[in-house]
């Protein structure tokens, strides 16, 4: 992706990093706008779904098994809807099922078993509703 305004429709299908240290999707860190991940699976990379861009739609993704976070938006004004993320984490620094940055909002989302912490906000001012976020 190298542009603001793209939508990445999964189909239902996965994709598997097959454990090599690559994010599933990702922004590399550059700050776009507009980013729609919808309607699939990502697995066994090192993060799921990296993104620091703003006004992010991430709805009905599944996060398993990666490495280190599950998803990570590193920047604010997203959501984060519909979405699952489990079982992340054990090597990276981030180790999060969902990492948010506020103000943003989580809604209907389920995020458990992850390594070092399953929903973490980056300060206050996230709107948290209706999440399995034990």
């Amino acid at each position: 992706m190298n542009s603001n305004y793209v939508t990445i429709d999964l189909g239902g299908f996965t994709i598997d990093c097959a454990n090599e240290a690559a994010a599933g999707i990702s922004d590399h860190t550059i700050n776009f706008r507009g980013i729609i991940v919808r309607n699939g699976r990502v697995t066994r990379c090192s993060i799921g779904v990296l993104l620091d861009s703003r006004a992010v739609l991430i709805e009905g993704v599944s996060t398993l098994s990666n490495q280190d976070a599950g998803l990570f938006l590193g920047n604010s004004g997203n959501l984060v809807i519909r979405s699952i993320s489990n079982d992340n984490g054990g090597t990276g620094i981030f180790r999060y099922g969902l990492f948010l940055s506020c103000p943003s909002n989580a809604i209907d989302n389920t995020i458990v078993g992850n390594d070092f912490g399953n929903l973490h906000t980056d300060q206050a001012g996230c709107n948290l509703s209706g999440n399995l976020a034990p």
